[in-house]
Formats: C-alpha cells, sequence, structure tokens
C-alpha cells in the first residue's frame, strides 16, 4: 500500500500545470499512509493534509470538497496515478470552452496480470451543452466515474452536491446531479487517468448492499431529472431500465452459500423487478445497446446466472 501510495503522489507532485493545490484526505489510516502524507508536505509547499476519523470515500471527497480554494476540483484515489499532464489538458479545455466538466478516457491497469487496457470515458469527443450531455449520461454514453473527469468546484458548493456517505458505487447518482445542473462539458480524446484494478475491490465483489445502493442511486438521478429536467424524463426512465440489468447481473453472480443469503438474494431480485416495471412503461429496451439487449434477453430465458457463472469461470482459467 506504502508503495501504490508513492506512486500516486509522484503523479500529482510531476503535474504540469503550475497551480495546484493537492490536498490528502487522511480517512484514518491504519498503515503509515498518514505519516507518509504529512511528510510529503513538509516538503511541497502546495500539499495539505486532513487528518479525519474514518468514514468513507465518500467522506473523504466531500472533506476535498469543503477545504478546496480553486476553481476545478479532481478526485484521484489513492491506490490510482495519473498522467503527468493529466491536470493542465483538463484544465486548459475547461477554460477555453468555458466548460463546467471536463472528462478523459482512461487505462484500466490490472494488477494481477499486468495488463493495461485503454477504456473510453464517454462516447464521442467533443463539446457538449447541457441538453446533450445529460443525455449521453443517461444513455450510458458518459461512465459515472468521478476520477476520470475535472469539475468546476462552484457547482458542487452552490447546488449543495456531495457524495452519499456509507455507499457503494456512489460515484454515479453525484454525476448524474452534477451534469442535471452543468451548463457545458467537454470530452477529450485522451487516456490520462490510470485505475488500478486490484482483486478483492468494490467491483471486483458482488454484494446485497452494492445492489441496493445501485437501486438507490439510480433512482436518486431519475427523480433529480423529473424535477429539473422534466423534458427528459424517458431518458431518465432508460437509465433505470439499464441499471436494472445492472442489478441482476450482479445478483446472478451471488452464491447461495447460506439460507440467509437466498433470502436476501430473493429481496433484491423482487428490488429489481420492480425498478424495471417503474421504468418499463416510460421507454423501450429497444432502445438500448448491444449489450443491454442481450443481458435482457439471457435474463428473460431464464439463463443470466448460468451466463455470468460460465464466463467467470472461462476468465479465471
Amino acid at each position: 500500500m506504502e508503495k501504490i501510495f508513492n506512486i500516486c503522489m509522484e503523479s500529482l507532485l510531476k503535474q504540469t500545470i503550475e497551480d495546484i493545490e493537492i490536498i490528502i484526505i487522511d480517512d484514518g489510516s491504519t498503515d503509515n499512509s498518514g505519516r507518509m502524507a504529512d511528510e510529503y508536505a513538509e516538503t511541497n509547499q502546495n500539499v495539505v493534509v486532513v487528518h479525519q476519523e474514518n468514514g468513507g470515500l465518500s467522506a473523504a471527497r466531500n472533506t476535498g470538497i469543503d477545504r478546496a480554494e480553486g476553481k476545478y476540483i479532481a478526485f484521484v484515489d489513492s491506490d490510482d496515478y495519473v498522467a503527468h499532464d493529466m491536470m493542465k489538458v483538463l484544465y486548459d479545455e475547461a477554460e477555453v470552452n468555458s466548460a463546467d466538466l471536463a472528462i478523459c478516457n482512461f487505462y484500466r491497469d490490472n494488477i494481477a496480470t499486468a495488463d493495461k487496457s485503454e477504456v473510453k470515458g464517454f462516447a464521442k469527443a467533443g463539446l457538449y451543452d447541457n441538453k446533450e450531455a445529460l443525455k449521453m449520461f443517461l444513455a450510458r454514453r458518459i461512465t459515472g466515474h468521478a476520477w476520470n473527469k475535472l469539475f468546476r468546484r462552484r457547482i458542487f458548493i452552490e447546488r449543495n452536491i456531495r457524495f452519499p456517505v456509507n455507499r457503494l458505487y456512489e460515484d454515479f447518482p453525484t454525476i448524474g446531479k452534477f451534469l442535471v445542473f452543468s451548463q457545458t462539458i467537454v470530452c477529450v480524446d485522451r487516456p490520462l487517468y490510470y485505475y488500478v484494478q486490484r482483486v478483492g475491490s468494490i467491483t471486483d465483489n458482488q454484494s446485497i448492499k452494492g445492489i441496493n445502493d445501485t437501486i438507490q442511486g439510480a433512482m436518486e438521478v431519475y427523480h433529480m431529472v423529473k424535477e429539473q429536467r422534466p423534458k427528459m424524463e424517458e431518458f431518465a426512465a432508460f437509465y433505470l431500465s439499464t441499471n436494472a440489468i445492472d442489478c441482476k447481473v450482479m445478483e446472478s453472480k451471488l452464491l447461495d452459500k447460506t439460507k440467509e443469503l437466498e433470502i436476501e438474494r430473493k429481496k433484491v431480485g423482487i428490488q429489481i423487478s420492480n425498478l424495471w416495471r417503474y421504468a418499463s412503461g416510460k421507454i423501450y429496451l429497444k432502445n438500448a445497446g448491444g449489450y443491454y439487449k442481450i443481458c435482457w434477453l439471457i435474463y428473460k430465458l431464464g439463463l443470466l446466472r448460468f451466463v455470468v457463472k460460465t464466463k467467470d469461470r472461462l476468465n479465471k482459467k
């Protein structure tokens, strides 16, 4: 962990942008990262350290929003790292285009296999207005990650947008709310962030809580859009249906090791079905991309759990 933290910090300290504030949130760490953070602050004037009790990733990000003083803010997880010019590229694009949000592509860095693969953060590079950007997000053409983006901090403050505490997959509902109140976004066709994927990470393990939190986040996005952008409710409903499919895939990966887990699995199954029914009257699956059409067809045939588990076994070989 210490080595990974050093890699992350060195990538931030070497940023080519001149005026940058690096705020490290020591969220009740139990290793040496808190001490290491203090050492970085002692030798670098632009590094600030905040020590706080453990409150999870969302609490740490929220503290960063409150303590930051810059015009823009970016979030970098301590076990990831960034290209040396990420902040400058995104800052320049945001300034030139008067954008509230700048987005880049990223690399998925798999430690176990030493593979790096580029992942698109959006469907197509370019400049988009509020309606176009929100529509892209709801159509799953902009990723819900917080860390491959540069945000205009004023919107977080004025709209009181914060990351939900004690939730898994906390990024996407926050991004959805931010986009509702953004005027312009710019998508930059360069991979500038390195997302380090570890075995045992949150995204590597499925859980009942993860499914419940996904359902809650999707509903929050839907109601926010319905309230603030009522003409786009149809797209928000489509967003609900695709999240229902994602939840069904996660549910299919759960192992029924105990009677209690089987009961909980059946409960979330009902919630997923309710989520789909809530959306199905407003939009048709024909508008979905190929991935979601295939997943839903397999689910309707009663084969989703079998297909998912077979795929996982093949990937492990």
